[in-house]
């Protein structure tokens, strides 16, 4: 597992952000079926936002 830059957001800070739950921003980001569009929207906008990066 890769280490998280300090500093750097969590996907639990980009769900609180978007008002959305974790398992959310985890399937916009694997762009996974069964988001709606404008929820999709709302947290790819926190996303840039907070500068959020995923690392692997």
């Amino acid at each position: 597992m890769a280490k998280r830059r300090p500093g750097a957001p969590t996907l639990e800070e980009v769900a609180a952000h978007a008002g959305v739950g974790r398992g959310t921003v985890s399937r916009v980001i694997n762009n996974a079926a069964g988001v709606k569009e404008s929820t999709r929207q709302t947290v790819r906008r926190a996303i840039e936002e907070l500068g959020y990066v995923q690392y692997q």
